[in-house]
């Protein structure tokens, strides 16, 4: 059996593990994908009203909701227009969150698309689209 080691578990004891402090997320920078409906909104409201500063990165405009989670607040929001599966767009993404940042430390991968119709009427390009955003770009992104 292996013997104790001395200190071991002193940040264990010494730490502030409260529900409070342990998932506070007052201060953090969170990029949300696909913030500006649906679950990402949802993820992206629940970030800013814990304190967070949240960018939204989508395709279409939603400067409007950004500014609506910012006045809520207490939190930030700043949308940025972003089709996440061009390489090119998500690397301008970063650079935006770091020269206005420095850092990141939440990234919710949220975008997503799928393929709505019957696999009878299947097209190659369209499976690819879904690759593209759902698998690639979701890794290129992290």
């Amino acid at each position: 059996m292996p013997k104790e080691v001395v200190g071991e578990n002193d940040d264990a004891v010494n730490s502030d593990l409260a529900v409070g402090s342990l998932f506070n997320v007052k201060g953090k920078v969170v990029l949300v994908t696909g913030g500006g409906s649906g679950i990402g909104a949802m993820i992206a409201s629940g970030f800013v009203q814990n304190g967070s500063r949240v960018y939204i990165a989508s395709r279409k405009d939603i400067s409007t909701y950004a500014a609506q989670l910012t006045q809520k607040g207490p939190g930030s929001c700043v949308a940025v227009s972003c089709d996440i599966s061009s390489y090119e767009q998500q690397q301008k993404l970063i650079e935006t969150i770091k020269q206005a940042e420095g850092k990141l430390h939440f990234l919710v991968n949220n975008s997503g698309t799928n393929y709505g119709a019957p696999l009878g009427q299947y097209k190659p390009d369209m499976f690819e689209k879904v690759m593209q955003l759902n698998t690639n770009a979701l890794f290129a992104l992290t």
